[in-house]
């Protein structure tokens, strides 16, 4: 039987729709302390941010300078900004820095945006693993919750703690969904 491309679509979003609503409810998750914290404050509200991740400020002030210099120098010492060579340059920051650039929005909007995406997309990839591997929906659902949302309310220091090892030390760098 020959299916269009439209048909096959909306086969694979009839199958998979709750695993599209659950990856937007994970993002909505990541991002409500932000918008929470930004509707609540009011007019209050300066521009301040939630950072997840340890270095979150560093990445930012790299796409930042992508976003107005077209180059990530060193974003810290005026003299080098947009210098070339550089061993802080990679294209990721550009990447990240598109939206920033073709719709004149503020970094810290793109980056609010990203904490809403990024990880809705990758709970929705790994639900799509997971059915690939299971077959099953609720084993997908389980497995992309506990992979996304499971290390945003435990973090790896607080598993090893339970388990009873002691500190490792690098428990900071292992949150990837922000």
């Amino acid at each position: 039987m020959h299916h269009t491309l439209f048909s096959r679509l909306g086969i694979f979003f009839r199958i998979h729709l709750i695993g599209i609503i659950c990856a937007l409810m994970a993002g909505a998750v990541i991002v409500m302390p932000q918008v929470w914290f930004i509707v609540h404050s009011g007019s209050a509200y300066q521009g301040i941010q939630i950072y997840g991740a340890d270095a979150e400020t560093n990445y930012l002030s790299r796409i930042q300078e992508a976003s107005e210099t077209g180059f990530t120098g060193n974003p810290y010492t005026f003299e080098e900004k947009g210098a070339l060579p550089s061993s802080y340059n990679t294209y990721v920051e550009y990447a990240l820095a598109l939206p920033t650039i073709l719709f004149h929005i503020p970094v810290a909007t793109t980056n609010l945006w990203y904490k809403f995406l990024l990880p809705a997309i990758a709970f929705f990839l790994a639900y799509l693993l997971g059915y690939r591997v299971t077959g099953r929906r609720s084993a997908s659902l389980f497995a992309a919750s506990l992979g996304i949302l499971g290390l945003q309310l435990f973090s790896i220091s607080d598993i090893r703690y339970f388990l009873g090892f002691p500190p490792a030390g690098y428990e900071g760098f292992t949150n990837f969904a922000n």
